[in-house]
């Protein structure tokens, strides 16, 4: 029941991408006038194409690219032979559409992995339960205060 929109919509758990965000995700938009918080405007998301329209998740401009939807759609041709099976290359080309923005996932990708490697695993003491001590307090037993 994770993905309950809401009007009390359960969404299932192999429900698409798409469904997710407009049945489940946009249930929950509050608006500017609803919230309790100032927003301070910052992205492109978030400014107005002109003095008339705003940009909202609601609103025609906003679309977002669901990741599972981008084997549906129609592709560069040369994307496996740019991207190979790496799926953020595949996406990033698919939606700029631009091979130097997908060549410059690639390669981020790969310098991202290469540097995985380098990482040594942080191995640190286990916990050891003493007897007295719950949750960070200290508890006396068997002793009294005299």
């Amino acid at each position: 029941d994770d993905l309950t929109a809401k009007d009390g919509t359960v969404l299932d758990m192999n429900a698409s991408m798409r469904d997710i965000h407009y049945i489940f995700g946009m249930s929950w938009y509050v608006s500017d006038n609803e919230s309790l918080f100032t927003q301070t405007r910052t992205t492109d998301f978030d400014m107005s194409i002109d003095e008339e329209t705003t940009v909202s998740p609601q609103s025609d401009y906003y679309m977002p690219v669901f990741l599972d939807e981008i084997q549906s759609v129609v592709v560069p041709n040369d994307t496996e032979e740019v991207c190979g099976e790496n799926t953020e290359c595949q996406f990033d080309y698919m939606v700029s559409g631009k091979k130097s923005i997908a060549v410059a996932m690639l390669m981020f990708s790969e310098l991202f992995e290469e540097r995985l490697k380098d990482v040594s695993q942080v191995v640190r003491c286990p916990y050891f339960s003493a007897s007295g001590i719950e949750n960070g307090s200290r508890n006396l037993t068997g002793l009294q205060v005299g």
